[in-house]
């Protein structure tokens, strides 16, 4: 739960990062591409969108990661190719900071990436997902609390039993 919380934190700051690369962007959108702030700017808009996109796979994978297997990625091969299509869409993304463009042209190449993105991870969570018969490492979990409760409630049971034939009052909770 901490490395869950942790990629989602920040996913939140790279979200707000992108936000403000978007505000510096449309603050001059012809603004020249080799303008003393150009190069930040450009970046300031790829790399949070990079990383967001990138903690999204990240966890995408953490939480399937019980199903990869060499046997379960040789049955379903597009579900690799989506995956290595989006580590390609990321690289990219990465380099749209070096590239001298407008701003404008920076905002449509970074959406036109996020949508592709967005579509790409749809398609792996849907359409493609890698499936396999191996149960989620956590499936047991509940099975596991249940009996820490059953257990819990023996004992207090067995508890309050000789309680009540030592003639004292049952034990409540």
């Amino acid at each position: 739960n901490v490395l869950n919380t942790f990629l989602w934190e920040v996913k939140a700051s790279s979200v707000m990062l992108v936000g403000v690369g978007v505000k510096l962007a449309m603050y001059d959108p012809t603004a020249s591409p080799t303008a003393h702030f150009a190069e930040p700017q450009r970046f300031l808009m790829a790399l949070p969108l990079a990383t967001c996109f990138s903690v999204q796979l990240i966890d995408s994978c953490i939480k399937t990661r019980h199903q990869y297997s060499l046997r379960a990625m040789r049955k379903q091969p597009m579900h690799i190719v989506v995956l290595v299509a989006r580590i390609i869409l990321l690289i990219g993304c990465c380099f749209v900071g070096f590239l001298e463009i407008y701003p404008l042209l920076v905002l449509l190449l970074v959406a036109v990436l996020a949508v592709t993105q967005c579509a790409l991870m749809h398609i792996q969570d849907f359409k493609v997902l890698l499936r396999s018969d191996k149960p989620h490492p956590m499936a047991q979990m509940s099975t596991a609390l249940h009996a820490l409760q059953r257990r819990r409630k023996d004992a207090r049971n067995a508890k309050g039993a000789t309680r009540q034939q030592r003639g004292m009052p049952p034990f409540r909770v």
